[in-house]
């Protein structure tokens, strides 16, 4: 894990939706070689996995692991 990532306070709450980011790449015509995702994984995802990569990081405690792409976990911090 890259140091400023162990060191980010990350809080989750649920509730949020990452729909409209791959929409709204899909709409600007957007193809990244990756997008990587800050997330708790209390999440909606579009229903179609995009044709690039993408990079879930997600805290220790986090909700299920994303129906596709790469989870890396942050590690817990004191």
């Amino acid at each position: 894990v890259p140091q400023f990532l162990a060191t980010l306070p990350l809080e989750g709450g649920g509730g949020t939706s990452h729909v409209p980011v791959f929409t709204w790449l899909a709409e600007q015509r957007i193809h990244p070689d990756l997008l990587v995702a800050l997330t708790d994984l209390h999440t909606d995802y579009p229903d179609a996995r995009p044709s690039y990569p993408i990079l879930w990081c997600a805290p220790e405690t986090h909700g299920d692991p994303p129906p596709w792409g790469r989870l890396v976990v942050i590690p817990e911090h004191d």
